[in-house]
């Protein structure tokens, strides 16, 4: 398979909440007027056509988890909730599918339509959050998508990274990699999930099964093109956290070397099977998708992980589960916290230590050049004004001791030994 032109890059789909902070009568007039239309829509069972500011719009007759009311304009679908202004959760959530995200500059257009949005009701955006994006190349190739593209009975014809900080190229997770054809043809190569996902399929093929989407035809260069593959990175928001990424702001400064990092570090297609990546060479299909940004990519992105968990947070939130677990199981009348000591004494004592050495090991694990801080090995948990506190190596368990964790238990040792 070989590359004949590279027809249009761009945005598929874009998520993201913004925080509004609305003066408080503006907000009771936007409230009552969404409230009225909403009700006409449930009665009607289905969307109503009405006038914004002097443009038309969609109003939803349900809104979604968390967020009352839903409007469709300018190709976006817009949900807001009843918060005059929040801290937590943003108010406004914006969904912008292919007609509106695959235009120029898209995530500076659904800023700019926000902005002109809180200036219009007279509200004040403080802040937003990018949850979702897809990134997308479409390149015309000379002959159709084959398994073949990918996997030789001598080996993959991939290298991948399964997880940050190791490369190999066999999959440390096959069941993330899959080949979904039709016939002798490929139509979707897709790997990973979730978070960070990548496809590779025939767009032709998908247009002519879905005829309502073959405006996108139109983005390119050559609308009449036979064979066309396009590589999409779907990315969420624990992945972009990953990379530093928390504002539609920061997606258009790093967006290039993004780019980089998912198809140079986190995927590449080789030429033939080879053990080391030094040793492959990337083929010429896959040198027009790294280039599908910038003509000569940058270097790529860095990906390290989410921090570890506050100590002091994990200690309050057993103190919650102990607490709610006593009042359930013990009667009104006796002391919680000699309930709570007495249990500790008998029965958990031998699983915290056992637990806190696994959770050890899979920090240093994670962190392998930053061992785990002091200060997050050995919580204390206070209950009450009594000092619960780990002892790191009092005591034997299977971990201490040497032992490999069992199958089935990720570490910790059967249930019945746990709760003896």
């Amino acid at each position: 398979m070989e590359p004949l032109a590279k027809l249009w890059t761009g945005i598929d789909t874009m998520k993201a909440g913004y925080y509004l902070i609305y003066k408080e009568q503006q907000h009771q007039n936007l409230m009552k007027w969404l409230t009225e239309k909403k009700n006409q829509a449930a009665l009607q069972h289905e969307p109503i056509l009405c006038t914004d500011n002097g443009k038309p719009c969609v109003i939803l007759p349900a809104g979604r988890p968390c967020y009352q009311f839903g409007i469709q304009q300018d190709h976006l679908t817009i949900w807001l909730n009843t918060h005059p202004a929040t801290a937590t959760t943003p108010n406004l959530w914006v969904e912008a599918g292919p007609k509106f995200s695959t235009t120029q500059n898209a995530l500076q257009r659904m800023d700019d339509w926000v902005r002109t949005y809180s200036q219009q009701n007279h509200a004040t955006i403080t802040d937003n959050r990018l949850t979702e994006i897809h990134l997308t190349t479409d390149i015309e190739v000379d002959e159709p998508h084959r398994t073949d593209d990918y996997t030789t009975p001598a080996g993959l014809l991939y290298i991948t990274r399964s997880k940050i900080g190791k490369q190999t190229t066999n999959s440390a997770h096959p069941t993330m990699t899959t080949y979904h054809t039709r016939g002798p043809t490929l139509e979707t190569f897709s790997r990973g999930k979730g978070d960070l996902m990548m496809r590779i399929y025939d767009k032709q093929r998908e247009l002519h099964h879905r005829p309502q989407k073959s405006w996108e035809r139109t983005l390119w260069t050559n609308p009449n093109a036979k064979y066309v593959l396009r590589t999409e990175f779907q990315l969420r928001r624990d992945t972009l956290r990953e990379f530093g990424v928390a504002t539609t702001t920061d997606m258009q400064r790093q967006l290039p070397q993004i780019w980089a990092y998912l198809t140079e570090d986190y995927f590449t297609q080789i030429t033939e099977p080879a053990t080391q990546r030094s040793r492959s060479q990337t083929t010429t299909f896959w040198k027009q998708v790294q280039t599908a940004w910038q003509d000569t990519p940058p270097n790529p992105a860095r990906r390290t992980h989410d921090p570890a968990p506050e100590a002091t947070a994990l200690a309050n939130q057993a103190a919650g589960c102990l607490a709610k677990a006593i009042a359930i199981t013990t009667p009104a009348t006796s002391d919680p916290i000699n309930e709570i000591m007495s249990l500790y004494d008998q029965k958990w004592q031998h699983t915290i230590k056992t637990r806190a050495k696994y959770h050890r090991m899979k920090l240093v694990a994670a962190n392998p050049r930053n061992d785990t801080p002091s200060e997050q090995r050995t919580p204390d948990v206070t209950i009450g004004g009594h000092v619960i506190h780990i002892v790191p190596n009092a005591g034997e368990s299977p971990l201490s001791a040497g032992a490999s964790p069992q199958p089935g238990h990720r570490g910790y040792p059967p249930h019945s030994e746990a709760t003896q």
